[in-house]
């Protein structure tokens, strides 16, 4: 793409403002009555299918992607995208299982073409998408080698602090305990989405007490107290948060408090 046409582009990804898509998917057309070579038109399709796919419009991006396909169906890099895309919108839509198959076959399918280093976005993206979809599928112990293997992938802050939540979040079930304190601290230096923060600071917490730095422990708890109505969205068992800070405070010698929360830790 031209460096215009790729800012235009990155500029309606980032916003998802609609008025900056509408300019993208003009010079996305603009750029397909100049382009005659399949594989070129492929590729600009597909960057039409993204787009729709960023915004939600998963109906338009698929046909899109199918439109892309047609363009050169022989096409071994074409068809390479069709797979991997479609296996991103997948995962976008929140169809976890179905995403989940799709981008391990597509990773089988495609592993020779992907031992070429320009094509390690692809398998990264791949492996970043599959260690997302087993943690919310309840498949702790196979995220956990792809969610290691992530961390020596070149990520932003952000996607590398998501990366160490779910990691952490992993290593709770076998009470790898000193693994989930590393893992958390660390993601928990940059801000997470609310439902990874509310998670991490929970099981932070656990660790901890587990690890009998009660202080930190109880200053976690606190923190999931203080943003409790945020966090409900998410699943932040509230009341055992009061139950944790009451044994934690009874440990600490902080008899008022523990009774306090213990009070508060009983359902109405």
């Amino acid at each position: 793409m031209l460096p215009l046409f790729e800012n235009v582009v990155d500029r309606a990804m980032e916003s998802r403002d609609p008025a900056s898509a509408e300019e993208a998917f003009r010079h996305f057309e603009a750029q397909l009555k100049a382009t005659e070579a399949p594989r070129d038109r492929a590729n600009i399709l597909y960057g039409k299918a993204v787009l729709y796919g960023a915004l939600g419009r998963f109906d338009d991006a698929r046909k899109e992607a199918r439109i892309a396909l047609q363009q050169a169906p022989d096409d071994w890099f074409t068809q390479m995208q069709y797979d991997f895309i479609t296996g991103g919108l997948d995962d976008e839509e929140g169809k976890t299982v179905e995403a989940y198959e799709h981008l391990t076959q597509a990773l089988a399918k495609h592993a020779n073409a992907l031992r070429d280093p320009d094509l390690r976005f692809i398998y990264e993206n791949a492996q970043l998408r599959r260690g997302s979809s087993l943690v919310r599928l309840g498949r702790m112990e196979e995220a956990v080698p792809i969610l290691e293997e992530a961390l020596s992938f070149k990520l932003d802050s952000g996607t590398r602090a998501l990366v160490l939540a779910r990691l952490g979040r992993c290593y709770t079930g076998p009470s790898q305990w000193e693994k989930v304190r590393d893992c958390l601290e660390e993601a928990l230096k940059v801000p997470l989405i609310a439902e990874w923060a509310a998670q991490s600071h929970y099981s932070l917490g656990i660790a901890y007490a587990y690890l009998r730095r009660l202080k930190e422990s109880k200053h976690q708890f606190q923190i999931c107290e203080e943003h409790a109505e945020e966090y409900a969205k998410y699943g932040l068992p509230l009341l055992r948060v009061y139950d944790w800070l009451s044994r934690i405070c009874k440990a600490l010698g902080e008899k008022t408090e523990s009774e306090r929360y213990a009070r508060l830790a009983r359902p109405i």
